[in-house]
Order: structure tokens, then sequence, then C-alpha cells
């Protein structure tokens, strides 16, 4: 379960119990409402926080299904010039065309 769903769920649960108590023991209203509004002051900061987006226990969201895997080593040469477009062979570190160096990706 996410962060934000879990704060939700208690703010919902929490303004009930308020709303039953408010029934049952009305001299407690005061405390009532500066309790929730407190608490909701809070949950706000929980809610947008950056963190908000993380399952709650700690534990990794899973990749999503379909994700490559990320490419590790050393990076992969191009075919082009990446300044004036002209086709390269593998291995060619200066461009014969524009004579940059060719950069790999």
């Amino acid at each position: 379960m996410m962060l934000r769903r879990a704060v939700a769920i208690v703010n919902i649960a929490l303004l009930m119990v308020a709303l039953v108590v408010e029934f049952l023991y009305p001299a407690y209203a005061t405390v009532i409402f500066y309790a929730l509004l407190f608490w909701l002051v809070g949950s706000l900061i929980l809610f947008f926080n950056r963190t908000g987006d993380r399952p709650v226990g700690g534990r990794p969201a899973p990749a999503p299904a379909g994700t490559p895997p990320l490419a590790s080593g050393t990076p992969q040469s191009i075919d082009f010039c990446v300044y004036c477009g002209t086709p390269l062979s593998a291995g060619t570190a200066i461009c014969p065309a524009c004579g940059k160096a060719a950069r790999p990706i």
C-alpha cells in the first residue's frame, strides 16, 4: 500500500471517529476540532511529500512489467557522427567528414 493511500484512509477513519465522538461527547468539541486540524495539516505534509509514492513498510516498488533491464558496462558505439551525420564504420575514432571525435552514446 502506498503512503498516500494509507494517509487518506487514516484521514477518513479519523473524521468518522471525530463525528461519532462529537455527538456522544459535545463537551470535547473544541479539543476534537484542534486535534483534527493539527492532524490534517500534518497529513498534508505526509501526503504531498517527495516520499508519498513510497510503499508503506520500506520495501521497494516492483518494476513495471515489460521494462528492459538497465544496460551496464562500456558505452556502445554509434553508426553515425553526432555532429554532421556522416555514417561511420565500427571503431572509428574521428569523423572523416568534419574531423571531430566520434563520441559513443
